[in-house]
């Protein structure tokens, strides 16, 4: 009986460090102790009718494209509802924001809600993530810039893709090919988080969150094809398994794929192989968790250049699961889930993960931000949940 209660109290004693130690863990994930500096003083907001998530470079050295919708209203209550967003010009010497045409064909789109944006400068292809058809569920829309004008080309669908839980894509050097990354371990419920959810559902939001939190890689990144008989179909790209793939990004000759996985901290860096599949080249951590990802070159090397999240506690995320806190002064401004979640760009290089270039807004003017990108001098920033574009 001596030895059981010994034997009990050291199980119990390991079991009350292990459980100290993942709390700590999960307090330092979410920034609760992390000190920021604000490089926001002449930053405006250039408006737009729901949220931009993501933003890619036209390539004329002053624009970039945007994509949005009214996320929130999607994943919370189901893409029915939801506010239907679109493609944007955004002009950066100019500091203008315009709706850009689409012409749909006979294959028309019932509503965009869109999520990861890609554009190729090569093949002038504009691919976007979709979380607005409510019959789909999921799709990847594919359109043709010409004339001003977007060409819609193909709706690209596969039983892989769970309902809204693709995040971000971008073209492969292939032909007719792109790869896409899943965020999500269990696909959002169609009636949306908040609707009347089945006790599965309930337990797989459940286990997702603890997943989360515990940095368990399960979700996983695609690739998708034109096969010889003219369809579209898509497989799992590599073994690697990732907590929430997010932003995704490829070298400018196509053959490196970079992959943020944004709850884990850490870009996971791959080589492509001649039949398409990823081979894992090299990993590194990120100063701060990132969400959608662009790479660029400077003095004869590649950077990743990210949209930052400092601060998760404040995210949109975290405040709707319960795992924001109060507010706090962070250099002298309150932020936190209602005054307003700080966010900005990361430069990094990704040979060590080293800081190249860091800049922070606090959140008030445009609350989270889910992609950075420099272009025409100036800095672009724009959020999943918040509308506009924050001009820098």
């Amino acid at each position: 009986m001596k030895a059981f209660l010994i034997v009990g109290s050291i199980a119990a004693l390991a079991l009350g460090v292990l459980v100290t130690a993942l709390v700590r863990s999960i307090h330092a994930s979410l920034g609760y102790d992390k000190q920021i500096e604000f490089d926001d003083g002449g930053c405006r907001l250039l408006s737009s009718p729901t949220a931009i998530e993501d933003l890619a470079p036209l390539g004329d050295g002053h624009s970039a494209f945007g994509g949005g919708g009214d996320l929130k209203a999607s994943f919370y209550h189901g893409p029915a509802g939801a506010a239907p967003g679109a493609v944007w010009l955004i002009n950066a010497t100019e500091g203008t924001l315009r709706e850009v045409p689409i012409r749909w064909g006979a294959a028309a789109v019932p509503k965009l809600v869109i999520h990861g944006l890609h554009y190729s400068q090569t093949t002038r292809r504009l691919f976007a993530v979709n979380h607005g058809d409510t019959d789909t569920g999921e799709t990847v829309e594919i359109f043709k810039y010409v004339d001003q004008t977007l060409v819609h080309v193909a709706s690209v669908e596969s039983p892989l893709f769970q309902h809204q839980a693709l995040n971000d894509v971008v073209e492969g050097p292939g032909k007719d090919e792109f790869y896409v990354t899943e965020w999500l371990l269990f696909g959002h419920p169609r009636c949306g988080m908040l609707g009347s959810l089945t006790l599965r559902e309930r337990v797989e939001d459940f286990f997702a969150t603890v997943i989360i939190l515990v940095k368990f890689p399960l979700t996983r990144v695609f690739r998708c094809v034109v096969r010889d008989h003219g369809e579209w179909e898509c497989e799992v790209a590599t073994s690697q398994r990732f907590t929430g793939a997010n932003g995704i990004a490829a070298s400018p000759d196509g053959q490196r794929i970079y992959v943020n996985d944004a709850p884990a901290a850490k870009v996971t860096v791959f080589t492509r192989s001649t039949d398409g599949s990823l081979e894992f080249e090299s990993r590194f951590g990120t100063k701060h968790n990132l969400d959608n990802i662009n790479i660029i070159e400077a003095d004869g090397r590649e950077l990743v250049v990210g949209g930052s999240l400092p601060t998760l506690h404040t995210s949109v995320t975290a405040c709707g699961k319960g795992l924001g806190g109060a507010e706090r002064q962070i250099a002298d401004r309150t932020v936190g889930c209602v005054a307003g979640s700080p966010g900005g760009l990361l430069v990094l290089d990704p040979r060590n993960g080293e800081v190249v270039t860091e800049k922070n807004h606090d959140g008030s003017k445009l609350s989270g931000v889910s992609t950075a990108l420099m272009v025409g001098g100036a800095l672009l920033l724009s959020s999943a949940f918040s509308p506009g574009v924050l001009l820098c």
